[in-house]
C-alpha cells in the first residue's frame, strides 16, 4: 500500500477512535453522575428541591437536567463547564451569605469537589431523567393560564341537543333527558317518582 494512503487511512481510523471516545465519555459522564452525583443530590437537596418530596423552594428542582439547567427564581443553577459561575456552586460554598445550600451545614469539601467535577464536565444528567412534568411547571405561570383556559368553566356556552331517553316518562324536557342519559351512562336506573307526602316533607 503506497505510504500516503497508509498515512489517510490511519487518520480515517484514528478520528474514528476519536468520535467513539467521545461518545463513550458522554456514558461514562451519565455513570459518573448515577454513582458519585445522584447520591449527594438525594442526601442533601431532594428533601427540599424534588417532585417525590413535592417542593421545590425557590421554583428549583434538582431531580432532573432541565431543573437545574432552568434554574429557579434567582437564575439558572448550573452552567454546564463553568463551575465557578455557576449558582449552585456559589451556594455550597457560602460565598455569598444570602445564598449558602444546604441552609443548615457547609457539605464536606469532598462532596463540593464532585458537584465541581461534575458541572465542570458539562453537567450530564440521570438515566431516567423525569424532564418536564404538570409538577415541575407549577411556577409557569403562561402554562397555569393555559391550562386553566381548558376547565369547563372557562369554555363558551352552545346549545346541546338532549339525547332521546329510552323511557318516554323521561322525555317530557331536554333537562330531563339529560339526566336521564347520565344516568344510563354509569348503568344507573332513575328512582321512581316521589309521593305527594314525600315531597311535602
Amino acid at each position: 500500500m503506497p505510504r500516503p494512503l497508509a498515512i489517510f487511512l490511519t487518520c480515517i481510523l484514528l478520528c474514528g477512535v476519536s468520535t467513539t471516545h467521545t461518545w463513550g465519555a458522554d456514558g461514562m459522564d451519565v455513570a459518573f453522575f448515577e454513582k458519585k452525583i445522584r447520591p449527594i443530590l438525594v442526601k442533601r437537596c431532594y428533601e427540599c428541591h424534588s417532585e417525590k418530596a413535592q417542593e421545590q423552594e425557590g421554583g428549583l428542582l434538582l431531580d432532573r437536567r432541565s431543573g437545574w439547567l432552568k434554574g429557579g427564581t434567582t437564575g439558572k443553577a448550573i452552567l454546564p463547564g463553568n463551575p465557578d459561575a455557576s449558582l449552585l456552586v456559589k451556594a455550597i460554598r457560602y460565598q455569598d451569605e444570602s445564598l449558602q445550600m444546604p441552609p443548615d451545614k457547609k457539605l464536606p469539601a469532598a462532596e463540593i469537589a464532585l458537584l465541581e467535577q461534575w458541572i465542570a464536565r458539562g453537567a450530564a444528567g440521570p438515566t431516567d431523567d423525569l424532564g418536564e412534568t404538570a409538577f415541575s411547571r407549577l411556577g409557569d405561570q403562561a402554562y397555569l393560564f393555559s391550562e386553566a383556559k381548558k376547565h369547563w368553566a372557562f369554555q363558551p356556552v352552545k346549545a346541546v341537543q338532549a339525547p332521546v331517553a329510552r323511557d318516554p316518562v323521561w322525555n317530557t324536557n331536554a333537562l330531563d333527558r339529560l339526566v336521564f342519559s347520565q344516568l344510563a351512562k354509569h348503568k344507573l336506573t332513575p328512582s321512581p317518582p316521589a309521593a305527594a307526602r314525600t315531597l311535602v316533607r
